[in-house]
């Protein structure tokens, strides 16, 4: 009951590239193709990252919730969202100086890599709502909601499939990207209007109160690291 909506909304992420991969590869060509190889390891690196801190700050808010301290299991989501923020931007500032580097690194020609960067620059830019959306999920599941944050990521997966025909058709390998990134940020407007305004969870969210808490931040490091080193 509790594993299965996650190994789905874990496998989202996954069927994103596989649906601009089958795009790109029909309708924009090999060099297109051969340019997302390049940029896949960049965004697995980064799944794994947010995937493995996200599985840590579910573990936290769980705890606090099964100790009905529900002050601190709100605060733990709290800084659950400031840790997506950092990373998203870091992940953001990264991408924008380091990102030809990063392709070139891996043996791009120069057509390849002027192709490659066309898409992951703007997956980058946007990389920070990916981030956002799965540390939301992430919160719902600490406190045993797993059915709401696979349909919201169900929702997003077939928005990226109805966008990527159109983007692809006028922007070609970066369609694919700005199509991806819309869908993204449509999730992550969607959690963050139904848990911070609508109320719809346990977990309530008020930046009013919000007090840093390290040990929160260790204790979803300390947990979190060596699932995202597996990953």
């Amino acid at each position: 009951k509790l594993s299965i909506p996650m190994i789905l909304g874990m496998a989202v992420q996954a069927i994103y590239m596989l649906v601009d991969t089958a795009f790109i590869g029909k309708w924009v060509g090999g060099t297109a193709l051969a340019a997302l190889g390049y940029v896949f390891p960049f965004l697995f690196i980064l799944m794994g990252i947010t995937f493995g801190l996200g599985s840590g700050a579910t573990t936290v808010i769980a705890q606090f919730i099964g100790a009905k301290d529900k002050k601190n299991a709100d605060n733990a989501a709290e800084h659950t969202i400031l840790l997506g923020l950092i990373i998203g931007i870091i992940v953001i500032l990264c991408g924008v100086y380091f990102g030809d580097r990063f392709i070139g690194a891996q043996g791009a020609d120069p057509e390849t890599l002027e192709v490659a960067l066309d898409y992951f620059y703007i997956i980058a830019g946007g990389s920070i709502f990916m981030v956002l959306a799965i540390f939301f999920r992430s919160i719902l599941s600490g406190e045993g909601d797993v059915i709401f944050p696979m349909k919201v990521l169900a929702f997003g997966t077939v928005l990226n499939i109805i966008l990527d025909p159109i983007f692809i058709y006028y922007y070609e390998i970066a369609g694919a990207a700005i199509a991806t990134v819309i869908s993204q940020a449509v999730v992550t407007l969607i959690y963050i209007y139904v848990l911070l305004f609508r109320q719809h969870s346990y977990i309530t969210f008020n930046l009013r109160f919000f007090t840093f808490n390290m040990k929160i931040i260790k204790d979803i490091f300390r947990l979190g690291i060596p699932a995202s080193l597996s990953m």
